[in-house]
């Protein structure tokens, strides 16, 4: 079974703390934190047909991450007794199938705040109630933030072996993509220049 969310969090925590976030393998992109999996068109399930997913850990134990383009018709701020003028009207996104009662959220900001784990340069994610409130509360625009139910959930070498009969490309990922207006585009864009690296 795969683990639950309170245990899985502070795991990937842990992780964090002892591997940094480096720069991609040399001799070509590997699944690691900060990178995004793009679908191939043989993935048929609708919960990840057509999906961008930023990876938020991946490593021998199994790999997480949030589903970027898929926003649902509910308004994050009413999860959150409507606060936040700047995100109140910005969508809940679906973040992935596991642990589909648990929020998270991706912040932009220029240094790391307090109960929040580095993604990528100046992307930091959280599962902290009272640090998504602050958040909302001090967002100037509505893209310094997005709220996530759920995650993807990969066991141990399943992403690996995923990746390798080609079900997900891989891209680096930065603050721009995560945190752009549109996301209708955002598979299509990202599918074509996967295809263009690996030909």
């Amino acid at each position: 079974a795969f683990p639950g969310w309170k245990r899985l969090f502070v795991l990937f925590l842990l992780l964090q703390a002892l591997f940094p976030a480096g720069p991609p393998a040399q001799d070509g992109l590997q699944p690691a934190r900060g990178m995004l999996l793009v679908a191939g068109t043989q993935i048929r399930d609708p919960r990840f047909m057509e999906s961008v997913i930023l990876l938020l850990s991946a490593g021998p134990g199994g790999s997480m991450g949030l589903i970027l383009n898929k926003p649902t018709a509910m308004k994050a701020s009413s999860l959150f007794g409507g606060i936040g003028s700047m995100s109140r009207g910005a969508p809940l996104f679906f973040g992935g199938p596991v642990g589909g009662h648990e929020l998270l959220m991706l912040r932009r900001a220029d240094r790391a705040p307090a109960d929040w784990a580095a993604v990528v340069d100046r992307v930091f994610v959280t599962n902290d109630r009272m640090a998504m409130m602050d958040a909302l509360m001090t967002a100037r625009t509505a893209e310094e933030v997005r709220v996530y139910a759920g995650y993807a959930g990969w066991a141990a070498g399943q992403l690996e072996r995923e990746i390798g009969r080609g079900d997900w490309y891989l891209l680096p990922a930065d603050a721009a993509l995560i945190f752009r207006r549109d996301m209708t585009k955002l598979w299509p864009e990202l599918f074509r220049k996967s295809r263009e690296i690996v030909l």
